[in-house]
């Protein structure tokens, strides 16, 4: 397998997870166990399941433009630059969100007439950095738990021969956490 056939896979973990705890939560039901163990585990995926649900509508339309750019922006790029870009796509994400949500409300706002919208523009401006926040808060971890997932499988699957990488070309995980937000941002906009 390529680095970049890796890639693809890995940014469908989030909705492949989804599937996989929704089919085990709808078979289960949490009432039927008897065993503590598999009491404790139900009630763990019926947990994740709940998280997923309520918070799909904040990163499910930004997490698929972020599948999209990701997709279109890994064509003719390095394994280096792929393998880094998924590591800080968690980073991208809360600005998608952010996004997002003003295009909600200020559309929820035009459909009230145009004299409440300018006040909503300001109230949404003024909101930016709390929104942004709380989008950082609850979307960021979740996606290093995906991108940390996803470096532990990647790992196995260069150490089984899986995938064929130079290992010594790929960036160490220390450099990656060490670089500035202008290295950063150049990875991803420079061709």
């Amino acid at each position: 397998m390529k680095v970049k056939t890796f890639f693809v896979v890995t940014l469908f973990f989030p909705y492949l997870c989804w599937i996989i705890v929704k089919a085990i939560t709808i078979t289960t039901p949490a009432s039927s166990h008897h065993n503590s163990i598999l009491e404790l585990f139900s009630r763990l995926l019926n947990f994740i399941n709940f998280i997923y649900v309520s918070t799909i509508w904040g990163w499910g339309i930004p997490y698929a433009i972020l599948v999209i750019g990701l997709l279109i922006w890994s064509r003719n790029k390095s394994s280096q630059r792929i393998y880094r870009a998924a590591f800080y796509s968690p980073l991208l994400l809360p600005f998608l969100v952010v996004i997002e949500i003003i295009i909600a409300f200020l559309s929820l706002s035009l459909l009230g007439g145009t004299q409440s919208f300018w006040k909503d523009l300001l109230v949404v401006l003024i909101s930016v950095p709390v929104i942004y926040l709380f989008a950082a808060i609850v979307v960021t971890p979740l996606g290093y738990i995906f991108v940390g997932f996803g470096l532990v499988v990647f790992k196995l699957l260069v150490r089984f021969k899986a995938i064929k990488v130079d290992e010594e070309s790929m960036p160490s995980l220390s450099s990656m956490v060490s670089r500035s937000f202008k290295e950063i941002f150049q990875d991803f906009t420079s061709p």
